[in-house]
C-alpha cells in the first residue's frame, strides 16, 4: 500500500535535507506510528505522501502509483484517495459540524456544487457526513456550530469523520481511531 525508497525531501535556502535517505514500507491493514522531535520532518513526510512536496531522490509509491511522477488530473485523484488529519484540526469554528466534516469532500466536487452544499445540503449529503460522524461517535452533534463542541477528542474526532469524508469513494473507505497525527487512505493502511 505504501512503499519508501531511499527517500530524501529538502527545502530551497536549507543546507541540511529534512529527510535524508528515509525508507518504509506498510502494508494493507498495518498501523506505523511515526514520532519524533518537532522540526525532524514528520509533516514534510505526510506532505510528500500526498504529493505537496517534490519527491527528489527516491521513490514514494502509494498503492502502486508513483507520487512522485504524477501531475495535473492523475495527482487529484490519487489527493482524493488519501486524507491526512493535522496535528491542528484546522476546522471553521462558525460552521456546522458537518459542513467542517464534508469540507473534506470537496477535492472530489464541482465548485458550484460545494457553493450548493453549504446554502442547501442534499439529504444524501447530509447522510454522508453523519455516517463519518458516527464512526467518531459524535453523529448527535451533525447540525451544532463547531465553536459549541468542547474538548480536544472532539475536535479530533471532527478532524477523522472529515479525513473518512475525503476519502468516501465507491472503493470503500477506511476508519481509524488511532491519534489524530494519523493519515487514512481509501484503501485499508493507515500512518
Amino acid at each position: 500500500m505504501l512503499k519508501i525508497r531511499d527517500l530524501t525531501l529538502s527545502y530551497p535556502g536549507r543546507s541540511a535535507p529534512v529527510l535524508g535517505g528515509f525508507s518504509l514500507s506498510v502494508a494493507a491493514g498495518e498501523r506505523v506510528a511515526v514520532v519524533g522531535p518537532s522540526g525532524c520532518g514528520k509533516t514534510t513526510l505526510f506532505r510528500a505522501i500526498s504529493g505537496f512536496v517534490p519527491v527528489e531522490p527516491g521513490h514514494l509509491f502509494v498503492d502502486g502509483v508513483d507520487v512522485g511522477s504524477v501531475r495535473g488530473r492523475t495527482l487529484r485523484h490519487l489527493r482524493r484517495r488519501i486524507a491526512v488529519i493535522p496535528q491542528k484540526h484546522d476546522l471553521i469554528d462558525r460552521l456546522a459540524v458537518y459542513q467542517n466534516v464534508m469540507a473534506g469532500a470537496l477535492g472530489r466536487w464541482s465548485g458550484l456544487r460545494a457553493l450548493r452544499f453549504f446554502l442547501y445540503p442534499s439529504r444524501g449529503e447530509l447522510a454522508e457526513a453523519r455516517a463519518a460522524l458516527e464512526r467518531v461517535s459524535i453523529a448527535p452533534e451533525l447540525r451544532r456550530r463547531t465553536d459549541e463542541l468542547s474538548g480536544v477528542s472532539s475536535s479530533a474526532s471532527r478532524s477523522r469523520a472529515r479525513s473518512m469524508a475525503s476519502i468516501s469513494t465507491s472503493t470503500g473507505t477506511n476508519s481509524s481511531r488511532s491519534s489524530a497525527r494519523a493519515a487514512a487512505a481509501s484503501r485499508p493502511f493507515s500512518i
